[in-house]
């Protein structure tokens, strides 16, 4: 009865909490992926390299614990600050 209904509620929930998980980390990959394009549009735009290493640092900052993989972006910088 009442405890069975009450534990297919919380199942569903958790189901449903789990979904929102995962699409929310989908949009953050498109978000990523457009600003990533943006950035390379910017590079070869030939901008200077002080306003491509202020976008990288933005992109990283707004993405880097969001659980999508920005590695890109972070080698990206790596090379730009050694300059390589």
């Amino acid at each position: 009865g009442v405890v069975r209904r009450q534990q297919a509620a919380e199942a569903d929930l958790k189901r449903l909490e789990e979904k929102r998980r995962a699409d929310k980390l989908v949009q953050r990959g498109y978000d990523f992926s457009l600003d990533w394009q943006n950035y390379l549009r910017m590079k070869g735009g030939g901008a200077p390299r002080d306003v491509l290493k202020a976008q990288l640092e933005r992109i990283i900052g707004q993405y880097q614990d969001s659980g999508i993989d920005i590695s890109q972006a972070t080698l990206e910088l790596r090379a730009l600050v050694t300059g390589s």
